[in-house]
């Protein structure tokens, strides 16, 4: 068993059940303007 099949997949699978998306990293990238991003700006201060 390792980390990712004991840890990381089960908790992902919790998360997207109540209603968190995966955000792939191209997306994650562009909606933190970067990689010294460290939020989603978009998400979090509305226009």
């Amino acid at each position: 068993m390792t980390e990712r099949t004991a840890v990381q997949n089960p908790m992902l699978r919790y998360a997207e059940a109540i209603g968190w998306r995966f955000v792939p990293r191209e997306e994650a990238l562009r909606l933190r303007a970067g990689e010294i991003g460290r939020f989603f700006a978009d998400v979090l201060i509305p226009h």
